[in-house]
């Protein structure tokens, strides 16, 4: 009796065919491998939404320091058929941190005197500015978690 199990690669679902000689050895060792990229990412992205918030927090403007505490990673991690999605969310939750990271403004005396940091000035685009220059950064991070855990897996089987 043929059977196709699909399990989540990380380059999308893998099947394989259990009349293959051997394929219930590979399959588990996919779904080993599976398991532990599937518990390694959402670690990683926590770990990349965090360095993330840090970054914008440092560009926030500041007067009463609201905007700056306001700031929060929310996330969930859900399964999609074979597969799971992870999501990560870096977000500032006042009333007036869309206008502020939108709009075109005067920094006020308390924000001229915050320094910048390698990610630019502090002012408007305070999330997406660290977010843009930095995406190449979090993918690479995340590929060599994935990567490391495909070594490891492959080692212990």
């Amino acid at each position: 009796m043929a059977s196709r199990t699909q399990v989540f690669s990380g380059q999308g679902p893998v099947a394989v065919d259990a009349h293959v000689l051997g394929a219930d050895l590979i399959e588990r060792r996919l779904l080993a491998l599976v398991t532990s990229h599937r518990s390694g990412v959402p670690r990683d992205m926590d770990l990349i939404a965090a360095d993330l918030l840090s970054r914008a927090a440092d560009l926030c403007p500041v007067l009463t320091g609201d905007l700056i505490r306001s700031g929060r990673v929310a996330g969930n991690t859900t399964t999609a058929g074979s597969g799971s999605v992870v999501r990560r969310t870096v977000s500032f939750g006042t009333k007036y941190a869309v206008w502020i990271h939108e709009a075109h403004y005067n920094l006020g005396p308390v924000s001229r005197r915050k320094s910048g940091t390698e990610d630019g000035p502090v002012g408007r685009k305070f999330l997406e500015r660290p977010f843009r220059k930095h995406a190449d950064r979090y993918k690479a991070f995340l590929a060599r978690g994935v990567e490391q855990r495909n070594r490891a897996g492959t080692k212990g089987g």
